[in-house]
């Protein structure tokens, strides 16, 4: 989907899109969830996809998933064009 469109449909800046593209930003959970909406994906498995794939490493701080206090994984959206 282009940029514009998706922007409009998200309810995200255009320009942020473009910086999450070319990897210049990495969204936070609140931009995610609308632009994941906005493609029929589920924010959740895009986030555990990119952990497992190595592009989003654990939020520095974030707990570990070995914390047995810790349900669910920390991470990082990737900032490739495709998702």
């Amino acid at each position: 989907m282009p940029q514009e469109p998706l922007s409009l449909e998200a309810g995200v800046q255009r320009k942020v899109i473009s910086l999450i593209e070319t990897g210049q930003n990495q969204p936070t959970i609140s931009t995610i969830t609308p632009l994941a909406r906005a493609l029929n994906l589920k924010a959740a498995e895009r986030v555990a996809a990119a952990q497992r794939e190595g592009q989003a490493p654990p939020r520095r701080g974030a707990r570990r998933p070995s914390d047995p206090d810790c349900s669910v994984e920390a991470a990082s959206i990737p900032y490739r064009s495709d998702i």
